[in-house]
């Protein structure tokens, strides 16, 4: 028997999450009149006012009517789909997260309502301050069962949230204030950027000041030892020179005595031969022969001293080694 109940249940489960109905993926505006709880001209004021607390309070605040949490595949009730739709939906400017969400079920009174918030917001209404606004503002207006009672319900609702929405908002002018009277301190990351820049900037500049400083030292060393070289080449030439005075030598040390190649040099002729061997005998004799007295020596005349030489002609058989012409 437990069996079977259990088995119906699940059964009865199924058969309610295959006739679920679905939200759309957006939602089609501000407010979401799915249970048609509001006329067009309501809706259309409640619209406009939700886009007013949207422009000046930076607060996103979507209203939601359905029949039931069940019909929406959610039977745990209005939390867990409120919830869902707060995730699906994302109401509120994406990173500030300034927005809620509020649902109204049943087709009738008394009606249920609930109210979700984003991180945003739940500083300035936390959990007590919204069922505040649910019990004192919301509920009794839609629960009177009037014409036109359930929109200024949740006109009420929208008033609430306004009101705490407001201090919100200045507390965030204050902030903007402030940020604008202080300059804003400069982005870590930025600092360590700049930092890292002029740290590769300047070791590439130190690199490249040393490389130069070696390569000028080195240049200047080569150049001196170029200087120094031939400053004693320029030394040496200049020695060789001098020495080459004395020794004959021209700079280089080829020789250049007057020399004359045997094959070159002219034969001796007879005649210079023959004059030779009388030159020789007249020294000889004058050497065997007594010095003559000085009586003598005054009695000497011009016919007495030998005649000179003629002149050697020029067809004489050139260039030879004492002087004289003619044949012996």
């Amino acid at each position: 028997m437990l069996k079977v109940r259990i088995f119906a249940l699940l059964l009865a489960l199924f058969a309610l999450g295959a006739h679920a109905k679905e939200f759309t993926q957006r939602p089609q505006g501000y407010v979401n009149d799915l249970n048609n709880r509001l006329t067009k001209d309501e809706a259309a004021r409640l619209e406009q006012k939700l886009s007013d607390l949207q422009r000046t309070m930076r607060v996103t605040m979507l209203v939601v009517t359905i029949s039931s949490a069940a019909d929406y595949g959610h039977p745990s009730g209005l939390i867990e789909l409120g919830d869902t739709l707060m995730n699906n939906w994302k109401p509120g400017t994406k990173g500030v997260d300034q927005g809620l969400l509020v649902v109204i079920a049943n087709n009738d009174p008394p009606y249920k309502v609930n109210i979700r918030t984003g991180y945003g917001v739940e500083g300035v209404l936390p959990d007590l301050k919204a069922q505040q606004i649910i019990d004192k503002m919301i509920k009794p207006s839609i629960n009177k069962g009037g014409a036109g009672s359930f929109a200024a319900g949740i006109d009420a609702g929208i008033t609430g949230v306004a009101q705490a929405a407001k201090e919100l908002h200045e507390e965030y002018l204050r902030k903007q204030a402030a940020n604008a009277a202080t300059p804003a301190p400069a982005d870590k990351s930025d600092l360590e950027g700049a930092i890292i820049f002029f740290a590769i900037g300047g070791g590439a500049i130190l690199v490249f000041i040393i490389i130069f400083s070696v390569v000028m030292a080195r240049r200047e060393e080569r150049l001196r030892k170029e200087e120094a070289a031939r400053l004693a080449e320029n030394s040496e030439r200049a020695a060789r020179e001098r020495m080459s005075t004395f020794r004959g030598r021209d700079p280089y040390g080829s020789a250049t005595r007057r020399t004359v190649n045997p094959a070159h040099r002219p034969a001796r002729s007879t005649s210079d031969s023959g004059v030779e061997q009388a030159v020789g005998l007249a020294v000889v004799a004058a050497a065997l022969s007594p010095a003559p007295s000085p009586a003598q020596k005054t009695k000497t005349t011009d016919a007495d001293s030998p005649a000179p030489a003629p002149y050697e002609s020029p067809s004489s058989g050139g260039m030879g080694g004492g002087g004289g012409a003619g044949d012996n």
